[in-house]
């Protein structure tokens, strides 16, 4: 077995809010997206003068679990999940518009996907369908509020059950048209 000896990194690019879980090379190499945990952006880095953002795609992002996005086989089309269940479309190459200093992206198409997370995402490059998949743990909250008719066994503390949202944990196939 013959291993490559890499010492040397090319360059260290840094600027995500979140802990960086997901990563891709556009079709021409010209670009890096860049994803990460609890981080609303996808982050767009011109791999020709590297360091250099060129814009910024928003989502719905308040887990911890990685959310998965992908682009068209062109490049064209970038795709994310949201931690809402909707699911997310933008033409790259359509112009962004600038707030302090940033280009920020806006969807092209949006549409609700599932009822929970929706954390991948997948183009099928030949047959222009989207797969989308869902499914996060979820854990009992509960709120503590101290009451004098407390039980004595809980120690003083009044425990309740807050509202639950329903786990939906599913693959779907949906046909996409115009993203090629």
């Amino acid at each position: 077995m013959f291993y490559y000896s890499l010492t040397n990194a090319l360059c260290l690019i840094q600027g995500q809010q979140g802990g960086v879980t997901h990563i891709m090379i556009s079709p021409d190499g010209n670009r890096l997206y860049t994803g990460g945990r609890k981080d609303p952006e996808i982050v767009c880095w011109d791999m020709r003068n590297t360091g250099q953002v060129l814009c910024t795609f928003l989502r719905d992002v308040q887990t911890n679990q990685r959310i998965y996005f992908d682009l068209s086989q062109s490049g064209r089309y970038l795709v994310s999940g949201n931690h809402d269940g909707n699911v997310q479309i933008w033409d790259t190459l359509e112009p962004g518009h600038e707030v302090a200093g940033e280009i920020i992206m806006k969807p092209c198409c949006a549409f609700q996907a599932h009822n929970d997370c929706t954390n991948g995402v997948s183009f099928n490059h030949q047959k222009s369908l989207l797969a989308t998949a869902c499914g996060q743990r979820h854990f009992k909250n509960f709120d503590s509020d101290s009451s004098d008719d407390d039980d004595s066994n809980s120690g003083g503390v009044k425990m309740e059950k807050k509202h639950e949202k329903p786990s939906e944990f599913s693959l779907k196939i949906w046909s996409i048209p115009c993203t090629s």
